[in-house]
């Protein structure tokens, strides 16, 4: 607990901004020094100790330590864990040409261009009875965006998450299949 506390406090020393609040794990560092000859540790309340005329703030140490441990459990902390995008339910999406590339096939945004892609993004396609996204002899640029491909039933062929066949400039990001 006190690399925890110790943390907590030193936060606003350091001139780290505090961002909401947070639960952290329970926490002890212990920090031990040799019996070496010439090291003398200071009591009433001062946590230094001094060796040959150096003074080393156990205090300092106490607090990198905890820092640096803290770092290392961002991800178990919650500190900057990634949001999962928010999905909707969509229906499996054929593209048979560049024609295709509407609203109703699950475009959200773009032109087709190099620099403007369609955009198919955000979507839950249900794979049991079809591929969730199949495209097809298309020339436009494109973008696979946060899909997420399910099978809602077990028995059910499989299908593809995603099928490209004679395309051109496609590109997929954060595309995610379950069985």
């Amino acid at each position: 607990m006190l690399g925890v506390e110790l943390a907590r406090k030193s936060a606003g020393l350091l001139g780290i901004p505090r961002i909401g609040t947070a639960s952290f794990p329970s926490l002890t560092i212990t920090i031990g020094f040799c019996g070496c000859k010439g090291v003398g540790v200071r009591s009433g309340g001062d946590a230094t100790v001094t060796r040959g005329g150096r003074t080393l703030s156990v205090v300092a140490v106490a607090i990198l330590l905890a820092i640096l441990i803290l770092q290392s459990l961002q991800g178990s902390t919650g500190f900057s864990r990634r949001l999962a995008p928010a999905y909707t339910t969509h229906a499996p999406i054929l593209i048979a040409s560049d024609a295709d590339f509407t609203p109703a096939n699950g475009v959200v945004g773009g032109t087709g261009t190099p620099g403007d892609p369609f955009v198919i993004a955000g979507w839950e396609i249900d794979t049991s009875t079809a591929n969730a996204i199949d495209v097809r002899n298309t020339r436009a640029n494109f973008v696979l965006r946060n899909i997420s491909a399910v099978k809602s039933d077990p028995g059910a062929p499989s299908n593809y998450a995603v099928y490209l066949a004679n395309v051109t400039d496609a590109q997929a990001e954060y595309v995610n299949t379950a069985d």
